[in-house]
């Protein structure tokens, strides 16, 4: 009797099954995890196995929810020092820009099952577009960030804080003259794009300036008459034309318009004379007042003296401080003046300044941005300030200065000139008691030095 079709495909996948169990996995010669495998490979499926997870739970294999977090420089997508993890967990499904973690600690004590928590994107080179994703299809977020926007690449990451859910969204940095070197036109009026550019420069000439829509002007100081003139020039090189057809004269001593040449040689003679006369005038009324100033001390703008005392100070005063003095200074003057900053600093241009000069992570950056009000931002930039010691503080006094909060700036040098005394004359009385005492233990030494000697004497 023939075998029907149903009773084929049963006999087939019955011979399926008895082949398959012939091969038992040997678990016990799995290497160690290091990093988690592709999802449905037949390393994860082998891995997975060997776990045995009970029926109300799946097998995962992702990040340490209770492991330090790295902050992984752009481009590094797989962040190589990052620590994995796998077991046997209940599945949750995770949202755009989320990634399954496995925390193994449950009311400070290790468990052997661990709790599943779907979290941003670890990894700041990667983002995840998928909603409702399950925890136990993936180990982190699936797509690689190719947009690299840092100083290397001349490219300035644009304000957009969807960087768990899609590609960077940059521009190339205008203002030291660079721009894509292709499909300039493809950017909106801000420049900015989610497109790998890669930024060049050369696109405008001399005494222009690049615009943030890649295109050009002339710099302060420099114009462009027409498009006859296609380079800038400076304003002060602007001149009457005389057109020669004015200078076309007939028989009768008149132009071919009609005027006399006496009213030209008139005209030719006064009107350069009513520029140069007050010009003139004007020189010698400057020259007569400089000669006046010649022993006055030349005025120097706020300004000016804030600029140098930016550059200068800081610098100057930790100059002359030892290393832990160094971080005895920087958190002084921060503490001292914690309550004036946190209440006054405008904390939203300087955390986008610090995050641009890749000063602080993305991570920190979002965290930062996403507290509720001004002066909790203002105190998780000083605790950071606090933190990461002299050269991360001489970046944010000198973004302060730059950003024209010369309220908080000015508060700063204050204090750094009192805390720099303290620590010079604690440093003083420490080196004037050790003198104290060795001037007091000499006497002490030679008395000693004399009985012993009259005692060798009266030996002998």
């Amino acid at each position: 009797m023939p075998f029907q079709l149903w009773q084929i495909f049963i006999i087939i996948l019955l011979e399926g099954q008895a082949i398959s169990s012939d091969y038992i996995p040997n678990c016990k010669a799995l290497q160690p995890l290091k990093y988690c495998p592709p999802y449905d490979s037949s390393e994860w499926k082998l891995r997975a196995y060997c776990k045995n997870c009970k029926a109300d739970q799946k097998y995962h294999c992702c990040k340490d929810y209770d492991s330090p977090k790295l902050n992984c420089p752009q481009g590094d997508v797989y962040c190589k020092d990052e620590l994995y993890v796998e077991g046997c967990a209940e599945e949750k499904f995770c949202k755009k820009g989320e990634e399954p973690v496995l925390s193994f600690i449950k009311n400070q004590v290790r468990v052997e099952n661990p709790e599943v928590f779907c979290v941003l994107c670890y990894n700041n080179n990667r983002y995840n577009d998928s909603k409702n994703k399950s925890s136990a299809t993936y180990s982190e977020c699936t797509q690689k960030k190719l947009n690299i926007c840092t100083f290397e690449t001349h490219k300035i990451e644009c304000r957009k804080t969807s960087g768990e859910t899609s590609e960077r969204f940059c521009r190339c940095d205008v203002e030291n003259g660079y721009y894509p070197n292709s499909h300039p036109d493809d950017h909106p009026v801000d420049g900015c794009s989610y497109n790998n550019y890669i930024c060049t420069t050369g696109r405008c000439g001399p005494n222009e300036r690049t615009l943030l829509n890649y295109t050009c002007e002339c710099e302060d100081g420099f114009y462009k008459h027409n498009n006859s003139m296609p380079k800038c020039v400076p304003l002060q090189t602007k001149a009457i034309t005389v057109f020669p057809q004015f200078l076309t004269t007939s028989k009768d001593n008149t132009t071919s318009s009609g005027i006399s040449t006496a009213t030209i040689i008139v005209c030719a003679i006064a009107i350069p004379c009513a520029f140069v006369i007050p010009f003139v005038i004007l020189r010698k009324i400057r020259g007569k007042r400089n000669k006046d100033l010649t022993h006055t001390k030349p005025k120097v703008s706020r300004q000016a003296k804030q600029k140098e005392r930016n550059i200068n100070q800081t610098e100057e005063l930790m100059e002359e401080l030892l290393g832990d003095e160094k971080r005895e200074f920087v958190k002084e003057v921060t503490q001292h003046r914690i309550v004036h900053l946190r209440d006054n600093l405008d904390p939203i241009p300087i955390i986008d300044k610090l995050f641009q000069r890749q000063l602080i992570s993305k991570y920190d950056y979002d965290s930062m941005m996403s507290k509720p009000n001004k002066p909790e931002q203002n105190r998780a930039i000083l605790d950071k300030v606090m933190t990461r010691g002299e050269d991360f503080y001489k970046s944010f006094i000198t973004e302060v200065f730059n950003l024209k909060q010369f309220d908080c700036f000015d508060a700063l040098q204050e204090e750094e000139r009192l805390v720099h005394k303290s620590i010079i004359n604690k440093r003083e009385n420490i080196v004037n008691v050790n003198v104290e005492i060795h001037e007091s233990e000499t006497p002490l030494l030679e008395m000693q030095q004399e009985e012993s000697h009259a005692e060798t004497e009266t030996t002998i």
